[in-house]
């Protein structure tokens, strides 16, 4: 029992032990649960309200205002002023219920669920009335071109998708009507501003107390104010309205017609200026792919072919051997693009004696390139064109500006070669002459170069774009369309000129035509060099009367007056009368024809042989170089400051300028033929300008097309200011070397070689024929040398 007990009492001892030590254990467990429990009883509410905080209160944002601009700041901010108050325009302006409907939707989007289409349409507006620094001359605001016509891609509903268009929108500050002729940007405009009497009336009549309204008091204040108004300055130059217009760009849906644009802009848009609409001219979003029309189609099969044929003639160059000279081999390798760069960069003149002819025609069309660029830019391009009266005057800027000058350097150059190659190949003899071959070679040798250009001018339209791209296309398009053919008979500097197709290539229609007539002083100088060169010295002087007379009894300038703008430009942007003389070939035949002359007494010679240099004649002769040049560019500073013309020295000046152009351009190729080591000989005989005058028919014919995309395509104004003209002129001067190279290479090139080919066919038959000629005189001489002489000394073979 005691055992028993004993047993029990450990037992009931361990039982013991083991209750203490569960409930101890059971205690520590609870204690660490609730202590666990406590702790995410306080951290939880902790973090939920912080989250709350984050979802609810939107203090934590950067961007918080954003989301608490109210619907009326949001109008005002984005919405042009036409729109803001868009219920009251909507009841008082009668649209077409699509464009109402479409607009009404974009308002609605950009207020209330500020989707990023609508925003970007209105945000594309030109926002001010009044352009900012249009007191410097900045008048073109375009808005946003790119962002109007990118809305496409941010609507997702093609159901109710809204297309864009862009507007530019010209109004005309008003100006006395008709434009004063001739104009230039000094001269003062009249009846704008009230006259001294009139305001000294005015003021008589407020103090006595007669006149007393708004107009009266800002007369007096403008009287009084110590500064000059915004009156006066702008009348000081408000010239440049004739020329240029406030121009705005807009954006709008496309279900809005014309007249529908005309009933937005009828207000806000500078009326209660005055201001005056003159042009609406609208582009739409097009969501079509670009499809040609037949005559694009025509021009990439044209110009796809020639491609083709050139990659061939590229690959068979390099595998071929090149002494397999079978005629199909010749004719492939006028393609090649291998060979015909060769040829550029590395082949020689035919004579020696003109290599001075590649610096002058190199310089030359450099500085036709860099006064195309500076005039074909609307004034409405520019940035600060205020500044154009005192950049246009300016006296160091005046060579800049006689661009007109290279291109009487070109026909001096063509009437010289055109007498020496033609007495070179006849030789003299009249038998060798062949009219027609005359005629009909320059014509195919020039003119598939010219359809090229227009085939190219047809597909520029879809290639490129801007706030002014597709204006300037439709203009060009529809001029080409209506005289292409002009180009073809090149006519197209007689006819229609308005709507020339290139407005460049008058100068290849003025050559043509010039070198078609000198046929028949050539024919008279073969046959009788004396009378023939009195024929063209009397040439000479007729067409320098006949450009006189044109000029006197047209009131026209003594040549080209940069300030003077109306005489390039009419006001409804067609050539001036000035441009349309300049154009004519009578105008520079004179000039021509001296080159003619020139040429004439070359071949003969023996002057160059016979002539020696001496210093004093050395000096002399750059005298006389230096004091023409000055006297071309500088004779007509006068006029250049507004001052009237006078139709006589007018008259007289004019082709006296180009006659002293003519002798300049004489003394400087004898000096370079004569003295082939002098130091300007060199420069201009430098080897490198080669290849630039090999190509400068391609790089003057393509200019046109570097010049309408770098001009029609910009989206920004250019600063009118030395250095921003400075880098456009050279990047379009390497632009278009480069892209005339191209088309050297590949269009030009070919022709060149069937033409070499031709020519020295020609040439092979010509010679054969003299060969036959000289045998068949020497046999002639032989028998009569045989024949017996009767006493009367006549030839008896008739008996």
């Amino acid at each position: 029992m005691i055992h028993l007990n004993l047993i029990d009492k450990h037992y009931v001892s361990m039982d013991h032990k083991y209750r203490y030590y569960y409930h101890h254990e059971s205690g520590f467990r609870f204690r660490f649960r609730f202590y666990i429990l406590l702790l995410i009883s306080l951290t939880l509410p902790q973090y939920c309200s912080t989250n709350d905080a984050i979802i609810i209160n939107h203090s934590e944002f950067l961007w918080r205002p954003l989301f608490n601009v109210s619907n009326d700041f949001f109008a005002q901010a984005i919405l042009p002023i036409t729109f803001i108050d868009n219920q009251k325009f909507f009841s008082q302006n009668n649209l077409t219920s699509t464009c109402q409907n479409d607009l009404r939707k974009a308002i609605e989007s950009t207020l209330h669920l500020r989707e990023i289409w609508s925003i970007k349409l209105f945000n594309s507006w030109s926002k001010s009335v009044i352009p900012a620094g249009m007191f410097m001359g900045t008048l073109t605001d375009y808005g946003d071109y790119d962002q109007c016509m990118s809305i496409i891609d941010d609507q997702k509903s093609n159901q109710s998708l809204i297309i864009p268009q862009y507007c530019l929108i010209d109004m005309a500050i008003p100006m006395p009507k008709p434009r004063p002729t001739p104009h230039n940007y000094y001269h003062h405009t009249e009846g704008i501003l009230p006259t001294k009497d009139f305001l000294d009336k005015i003021i008589e009549l407020d103090l006595i107390g007669h006149h007393n309204s708004s107009s009266s008091t800002i007369i007096k204040q403008m009287v009084l104010a110590p500064n000059p108004t915004i009156y006066e300055y702008l009348a000081q130059v408000s010239s440049n309205f004739y020329y240029s217009f406030i121009r705005r760009g807009i954006c709008l849906p496309s279900s809005c017609t014309t007249e529908d644009v005309h009933t937005i802009i009828k207000k806000n848009f500078g009326q209660e200026f005055g201001w005056r609409l003159n042009t609406v001219s609208c582009t739409t979003k097009s969501l079509k792919k670009w499809w040609p029309n037949l005559l694009q189609k025509f021009a990439i099969f044209i110009i796809s072919s020639l491609l083709i044929i050139t990659f061939i003639a590229a690959i068979y160059d390099q595998m071929s051997s090149k002494k397999n000279k079978t005629i199909s081999r010749v004719i492939l390798m006028w393609f090649s693009p291998i060979s015909n760069t060769k040829k550029l960069l590395f082949s020689n003149t035919d004579d020696e004696n003109f290599n001075c002819i590649h610096g002058l025609k190199f310089l030359s069309i450099s500085w036709i390139i860099v006064v195309h660029t500076l005039a074909w830019i609307d004034l409405n391009g520019f940035r600060n064109s205020f500044r154009m009266k005192i950049f246009l005057s300016t006296l160091y800027f005046q060579p800049l500006f006689k661009g007109f000058f290279a291109v009487e350097t070109f026909f001096y150059l063509s009437g010289l070669l055109t007498s020496y190659s033609a007495m070179k190949y006849t030789r003299g003899d009249y038998k060798n002459l062949n009219k027609t071959t005359y005629m009909l070679l320059r014509y195919f040798r020039l003119t598939p170069q010219l359809i090229l250009f227009m085939l190219l001018l047809t597909l520029f339209p879809p290639m490129f774009d801007g706030p002014i791209w597709s204006q300037l296309m439709t203009t060009i398009s529809n001029q080409c369309s209506k005289t292409w053919w002009h180009n073809l008979i090149y006519l197209q500097n007689l006819i229609d000129i308005d709507n020339m197709c290139g407005l460049h290539t008058w100068y290849l229609a003025a050559d043509m035509q010039l070198h078609w007539f000198s046929l028949f002083p050539i024919i008279w100088i073969i046959k009788n060099p004396r009378n023939g060169l009195l024929l063209t010295k009397f040439l000479i002087i007729i067409f320098i009367f006949i450009t006189g007379f044109h000029i006197y009894f047209k009131n026209l300038p003594p040549g080209g007056i940069v300030t003077t703008q109306s005489d390039m430009l009419e006001e409804d942007r067609t050539p001036g009368a000035f441009t349309d003389i300049f154009f004519k070939p009578w105008s520079n035949a004179y000039v021509f024809f001296a080159g003619f002359l020139f040429g004439f007494h070359l071949y003969d010679s023996k002057l160059v042989h016979s002539f020696f240099w001496t210093k004093t004649k050395i000096v002399a002769c750059w005298l006389l170089i230096i004091y023409s040049y000055l006297f071309c560019i500088y004779s007509t500073i006068p006029w250049v400051y507004g001052q009237p013309y006078n139709r006589i020295w007018s008259s007289i000046l004019y082709p006296l300028n180009r006659i002293v152009w003519s002798i300049m351009l004489t003394l400087l190729i004898f000096m370079c033929i004569t003295r082939p080591q002098s130091m300007i000989a060199r420069i201009l005989s430098w080897k490198a300008f080669r290849p630039f005058s090999r190509m400068t028919f391609s790089v003057y014919l393509t200019h046109a097309l570097v010049l309408y995309v770098a001009l029609g395509s910009r989206h920004n104004l250019i600063d009118l200011s030395i250095t921003s003209l400075t880098f456009l002129c050279f990047s379009t001067l390497l632009s278009s070397y480069a892209f005339g190279s191209v088309f050297t290479i590949l269009f030009e090139s070919p022709i060149i070689n069937l033409f070499g080919y031709v020519k020295h066919d020609l040439l092979r038959q010509l010679q054969r024929q003299q060969y036959l000629n000289n045998k068949n005189n020497n046999d002639d001489n032989d028998q009569k040398k045989q024949m017996p002489i009767t006493n009367n000394g006549t030839n008896t073979s008739n008996v």
